[in-house]
């Protein structure tokens, strides 16, 4: 098992995993993207998703992987991976600033090879607002 701090996230931890997701576009312009996403207008979802884009460490059975996070409602988090995950699946999640979160795969997406989309579901279920404020604050939003 992997122990790291949430100050180590970028600087020490995240450079060293050798498994990492390998984006559709540059670093950059991934990381660029903020503030509020934008609904469709079928969207079913119950709470609006605001953009939450850095590295980050993901650790579950098959083992600890430098991911990248992409979006964050109330309800739970949307994380570029580079490796399938399963529905049900759970796992671990490590951001700058934060402690590890606990998290359940409820859908993956193939984006492109060592690139999947994945939502999942907090595992201690919906944040109560003070907790996401916190969230989302951190990155500037």
């Amino acid at each position: 098992m992997l122990a790291a701090s949430p100050h180590d996230v970028a600087q020490v931890v995240w450079p060293r995993l050798a498994s990492r997701t390998q984006l559709p576009c540059s670093e950059e312009e991934f990381l660029a993207v903020s503030g509020a996403a934008p609904a469709s207008g079928d969207s079913r979802r119950k709470y609006h998703r605001f953009h939450l884009r850095e590295q980050a460490v993901l650790r579950y059975a098959a083992g600890t992987f430098a991911v990248y996070t992409k979006d964050v409602s109330r309800m739970g988090m949307g994380v570029m991976v580079p490796e399938q995950l399963f529905p049900c699946d759970e796992f671990e999640l490590l951001m700058p600033g934060e402690q590890w979160i606990s998290l359940i795969v409820r859908r993956c997406r193939r984006v492109q090879e060592e690139c999947y989309d994945v939502g999942a579901e907090f595992a201690a279920g919906i944040l109560n607002p003070g907790r996401y404020k916190q969230m989302i604050q951190h990155v500037g939003l």
